[in-house]
């Protein structure tokens, strides 16, 4: 049984085009043994907030062979090179009628633990399900978000881009500021440095308790 409400459904986006990873999909780099997706789908799912949905673009056959044999549901977005907010848009139109709130999740965060995507989901439930529930370490903004139903017309007609850094000084009376105490909520890999450099970045010492001892393999 899920821990939260049935309603609650998570979008995992992994449809992007690593161009900043140069030749290669950083959805596919290797994670204590395993691709990076398939890492954070897995946490995603232990988490236990609500169905996980997984949003693929750049090379889908690939990412949808990393997730295989998880308890999850593919989505594809056909306009994935236009950018992030089509993804979110996709799984948006996917998601059941009954839905009340949607975890936004990148599957690029390889250091948040499951405990870390509850901590999110909680804080929007306990606060009502009314406003976009969004991580903040140390001031700096962060993911996952979570953004109610009641958003998801403006989002998937374009109105709003929930993915935008402008998103809290235009929308602050819709923010619910979640304040956290580990940087995995703002260590996302983009480039092959930061790829490199994440294994030493966060040391463990500075992360959560429920976020010691992940550790990166090797490239390649």
């Amino acid at each position: 049984m899920l821990s939260s409400k049935p309603q609650f459904e998570v979008i995992l986006l992994a449809a992007g085009l690593s161009t900043r990873m140069g030749a290669r999909n950083k959805m596919l780099l290797p994670v204590r043994g395993q691709p990076l997706i398939r890492h954070v789908a897995g946490r995603l799912i232990e988490a236990d907030i609500g169905r996980v949905h997984a949003v693929t673009g750049f090379e889908a056959e690939r990412v949808v062979d990393a997730l295989a044999g998880l308890d999850l549901d593919i989505i594809f977005n056909a306009a994935f090179e236009t950018g992030q907010m089509s993804s979110v848009s996709a799984g948006f139109r996917a998601m059941p009628k009954s839905t009340t709130g949607m975890m936004i999740a990148l599957g690029d965060m390889p250091h948040l633990t499951a405990a870390d995507y509850r901590l999110v989901a909680d804080a929007f439930h306990a606060d009502g399900g009314r406003q976009i529930a969004v991580p903040f370490f140390n001031g700096e903004r962060g993911n996952p978000i979570v953004i109610p139903a009641r958003f998801m017309p403006e989002i998937i007609d374009g109105e709003l881009n929930a993915g935008c850094r402008k998103l809290i000084a235009r929308r602050p009376n819709d923010i619910l500021r979640v304040e956290v105490n580990s940087p995995a909520f703002v260590g996302d890999i983009d480039t092959p440095e930061d790829f490199a450099r994440v294994r030493v970045s966060i040391p463990s010492e500075q992360l959560s308790q429920n976020s010691k001892g992940l550790e990166l393999g090797p490239q390649g």
